[in-house]
């Protein structure tokens, strides 16, 4: 599910830019790095939806070396990751596709969210 949602936060990227999308996507690491970051922000939703834990956003982040980004692009998308975290963590849900997908489970499969804090 997560890797549907990550995968589908990409199309959403497409809808919302066109061809700039996939242009900048294949041509530009630094610009792969902000594509990718957004999509693993997906990731964190889902995750702390389901565990009530966050995943470590620099981790995540250092996936994006076997995208052929660089140091420097890693370290802007752990940045960006890390202050998705935050947000996360007080409540946020931003990603179009994670909301789609959570809107989802919350309505067919709630007993799969982490147990909220009283």
């Amino acid at each position: 599910v997560v890797i549907c949602v990550h995968e589908h936060q990409h199309v959403v990227q497409h809808d919302r830019e066109g061809i700039s999308f996939e242009v900048s996507y294949l041509t530009d690491s630094a610009a792969r790095a902000r594509w990718e970051a957004e999509a693993y922000r997906s990731n964190l939703e889902l995750h702390f939806w389901r565990s009530g834990q966050m995943p470590s956003p620099r981790a995540l982040a250092e996936l994006l070396r076997n995208y052929g980004c660089s140091a420097a692009d890693v370290d802007v998308a752990t940045r960006a990751l890390m202050l998705s975290a935050y947000s996360i963590r007080k409540g946020a849900v931003i990603n179009e596709a994670s909301h789609v997908a959570i809107d989802w489970l919350d309505t067919h499969l709630p007993r799969l969210r982490a147990k909220q804090p009283n």
